[in-house]
This record gives structure tokens, C-alpha cells and sequence, in this order.
């Protein structure tokens, strides 16, 4: 995971976005200059009669509640509106809901026309959302709200994400960052960040630019370490809250490849595992072995989620030489390799699991062979497929094809209608597969599919790298993911 994180903060770096902040005056500064420390470009328009014009140039928006105004509230509306309608994405910070009727009500209403990728909070705003009530404290988190459990920060945050279909990122102690079945708590920071005025603002301009650049939850993610791991190494040289917020944005500043976050899995759920949002399925016809692992590398760089290894014609040793050099480059980037079919070669090189289709070894016995911790997957063209997949033990499936293949894997298509009803049928995550490319994966909009997967698209192009890029970016406007 903290490679993925890496190569995110590298492209903002690369990419320089444009975030458009709608935030308080008393934060208003430090954030400009955090977004200009990672790499980003901020702007700060909030005349109503501006903001919607200039949110449509931009990468990100960002409005944060603190210190609202009319004029302000009005530019928010504008801006989330044209945002929606753009596919943009849009953070909205939480400031000061648990404290005030008229922040809580902007934010509901916000929320319902807007529709906001990420809701950031401390726990006390994000239980008032949840309950659609304030909590008689000021913009700092209550006493007896910080005293609950992780597991408990968790659920909340879990639940008010199903709520709002948006993710969800609670900061505290440990920051939390949920989007079932995505969820993870970053346990890192110090406790100067809350020594100084606007870290939390920070922080949500940081989730801005991040998300810019990749999906919602690792730019989420990101953002609490990043700001974490900071505040860790600028404490150390800090005397007092005055050298610790120069410090502070120092390292902001020269962070790119040291970042070690205490980065852990909540409630049963892990994104190393279950993040199939963009699941890369290898084609190695007609290529080099070097060309071939030239290909992955450089999908693996620009934003898969996870990988399969399938090979249908090769022997087992062959099989299994292949494999140990395609997980090197998987380890590389923390993303998880599936072997397909072949629960033997999965173990023999210590994959992360294996996909099996109607032919191959059954759910339930490759479980019982492979244990509990390993990922197992299972094609499904039928809703009783499907649930008989997932009563078997199988942690995701894969339906279609949607549309017909340029593999040599031929399939009867699977409609719309049908995944659809598979998604509502079972609680495992579900990837759409068959002839999906960055141009037809809008008719997966609201289908309830945790990712898509690519084979042809990325491993036929001339440049996989850019190919795959491409992908993601469609992936994050089509589904939500977050």
C-alpha cells in the first residue's frame, strides 16, 4: 500500500491539479500553501458569480464549513453543482457541524445535490451528520466522542459512507478512512498538529489534490499520512507550536519518498485484498517475456488496483517460473497477484489468490486447500452462480462478459441487468469483465460493481502505462468507488 501512496504523491507532483478551494479565512493561507508544497495549484474564488465558472476548469474542489458565510454558501452550491455535473471530484469538510443548525443543515442539503466523493471530519461532526443533530460542542471534537474505540470510529464511519455513498475520512488520533469494503485507520501524527489553528483544514485541502490524481480512498488515505508522517518528523525538530508549523510545512514540501505510515485494516476489511476497482488480467500472446513484464510494470505504476496472471497455455513449471517474476513486480507496488485457475501455483509462490471458472477446482475445496487469509475468486454468468460462489467461500466474483472479447477466452455475454442483480444479491465485492474499455464503461454506471476489469485495453496497447491511466481516470468518474 505504501508504494501505491508513493507513486499518488508522485503524481501530483507530475501533474500540478488545480484545486479549487471554497474555505474559511482563518485557514485560508495555510492551505494554499500545503496544496503549493505537494505539487498542486490552489485557488481560492468564492464570489458567486466566479465560483462555478472556475470550479469547471478545475481538478478538485474543495468547500470546507468553518467560518461560513451567505455569500460563501451560495458559491458552495454553485461549485458542487457544476462539479457533479462534471465528474469532478469533491471534498467537503465538515467544519463546525456538530456546533451549529445552519452549518448542519448547508451540509445535508450539500450532500443530497452535490453528491461530495469524500465527507471529512472529526468524530463528533461526522456523528452529527450521522444523527442529523448537533452535539453542543464548538469545531473540536468533544471529549467523550474521542474516547471511542477505533472499532467504533470505524463502524460509524462505514455506516455514514453506505449513508451517503461517499467515503468517509474521520481525523483524530487515528484517522479513519472508509468506504466499504475499503476501511483503514492511519495511526501516525503528533500532538502538535493540534497545537496549531487549521491542521484539519490542511488535511482536506491535502485529500483535494490527492484525489485529483488517483482514486478516492487512496487519496484519502494519503492525505492522513502524509499530513501523519509529517507532523511525526517536523516534531522532532520543533521546540514549540511556532517552529513545529514551519517544520511542519517543510517537510510537506520535501516528503516524496519517505513515507512510512502505520497504515492497519479495520473490522474484517483490507484493501490489499479487496481494492478490485482496477483489476488488471494479463495477455501475454505475441509478446517477449520482456515485453510482457514491461507491460505489467508499467500498468502495475499507473493506477491498478490488483492483477491476474492468467495463462491457459503454458506448462506447470512454465506456469510457475512466470509467476515468480510477475509477483516481484506485483510486491513492488503492493498490489495483490491472482494466479488463475491454478490453486497449486497460486501456493507455490505465495500469491495472494486465485480466480477459479466453472471448469476448475470448486470454491469450497480450494478453500479448504488454501486456508482463510488467501483471496479466492469465481466467475459468475448467473445470479444462482454467484450466490452459490459466495456461500462457498469465494471473496469476490467476476461477471460477464458484458460485451464480447478479443481474448482467446470465449464466453456468452452477461447483461447489465443481470450484474446488476448480482450486486444486489451478494455482499462480496463484484468486478465487471468482457470487452470493457475506457470508452464503453459508462454503461456500468450504477450497477453496484466494485471495479472493472481490463485485459485487451491495456495489455494490447502500444503504452500500458498511459492505457491504464486512462483507465483509472474513467473508472473514478463511472463508478463509485468512493
Amino acid at each position: 500500500m505504501t508504494g501505491e501512496l508513493l507513486l499518488l504523491r508522485q503524481a501530483v507532483k507530475e501533474r500540478s491539479p488545480l484545486i479549487h478551494c471554497l474555505t474559511n479565512h482563518i485557514s485560508i493561507n495555510d492551505c494554499a500553501n500545503a496544496l503549493l508544497a505537494v505539487g498542486a495549484r490552489p485557488i481560492m474564488a468564492e464570489h458567486p458569480q466566479e465560483a462555478g465558472e472556475i470550479t469547471r476548469f478545475a481538478d478538485a474542489l474543495l468547500v470546507n464549513l468553518g467560518n461560513i458565510t451567505d455569500a460563501r454558501m451560495r458559491s458552495m452550491l454553485l461549485s458542487g453543482r457544476q462539479a457533479r455535473e462534471d465528474g469532478t471530484p469533491c471534498v467537503i469538510d465538515l467544519a463546525g457541524v456538530a456546533a451549529s443548525s445552519l452549518r448542519l443543515d448547508f451540509a445535508q442539503k450539500f450532500i443530497a445535490e452535490c453528491r461530495p466523493r469524500l465527507l471529512k471530519g472529526n468524530i463528533s461532526e461526522i456523528l452529527a451528520l450521522r444523527r442529523g443533530k448537533t452535539r453542543g460542542v464548538g469545531v473540536d471534537a468533544a471529549a467523550r466522542d474521542k474516547e471511542l474505540p477505533v472499532a467504533v470510529l470505524a463502524q460509524e464511519a462505514a455506516e455514514l459512507s453506505g449513508q451517503c455513498d461517499a467515503a468517509v475520512l474521520i481525523s483524530g488520533a487515528a484517522d479513519i478512512i472508509a468506504c466499504p469494503p475499503a476501511l483503514f485507520a492511519v495511526e501516525n501524527g503528533d500532538p502538535l498538529l493540534a497545537a496549531i489553528t487549521g491542521t484539519g483544514c490542511v488535511q482536506g485541502a491535502l485529500a483535494a489534490a490527492f484525489v485529483s490524481c488517483g482514486d478516492i480512498i487512496k487519496g484519502a488515505t494519503l492525505a492522513a499520512a502524509f499530513l501523519s508522517v509529517c507532523a511525526e518528523d517536523a516534531a522532532r525538530a520543533a521546540k514549540s507550536p511556532g517552529t513545529f508549523k514551519a517544520a511542519l510545512f517543510d517537510r510537506c514540501t520535501i516528503y516524496l519518498t519517505k513515507l512510512s505510515p502505520n497504515l492497519s485494516g479495520c473490522g474484517g476489511w483490507n484493501m490489499e485484498k479487496f481494492d478490485l476497482s482496477l483489476y488488471l488480467i494479463t495477455e501475454s500472446e505475441g509478446l517477449s517475456e520482456r515485453d510482457f513484464l514491461r507491460k505489467i510494470e508499467q500498468a502495475l505504476a499507473n493506477g491498478v488496483s490488483i492483477l491476474q496472471l492468467r495463462e491457459k497455455n503454458k506448462s506447470g513449471r512454465e506456469y510457475w517460473e512466470l509467476a515468480l517474476k510477475v509477483k516481484k513486480l506485483a510486491d513492488g507496488f503492493h498490489v495483490p497477484l491472482i494466479i488463475d485457475d491454478r490453486a497449486d501455483i497460486a501456493l507455490a509462490v505465495d500469491a495472494a489468490g486465485v480466480h477459479l471458472g466453472a471448469d476448475d477446482l470448486p470454491v469450497a475445496k480450494a478453500r479448504a486447500l488454501m486456508g482463510k487469509e488467501k483471496i479466492i475468486g469465481a466467475s459468475a454468468k448467473t445470479l444462482d452462480t454467484a450466490v452459490a460462489a459466495q456461500a462457498a467461500g469465494a471473496n469476490y466474483l467476476g461477471v460477464g462478459a458484458i460485451y464480447p472479447t478479443a481474448t482467446k477466452v470465449k464466453t456468452a455475454l452477461t447483461s447489465v441487468d443481470t450484474l446488476k442483480a448480482i450486486c444486489r444479491a451478494v455482499s462480496i465485492p463484484v468486478a465487471a469483465i468482457g470487452g470493457l474499455n475506457a470508452e464503453n464503461i459508462d454503461v456500468l454506471k450504477g450497477s453496484g460493481a466494485a471495479g472493472v476489469c481490463a485485459v485487451s485495453a491495456i495489455m494490447k496497447s502500444p503504452d500500458s502505462g498511459a492505457a491504464a491511466r486512462l483507465f483509472r481516470a474513467r473508472v473514478n468518474q463511472c463508478l463509485r468507488f468512493a
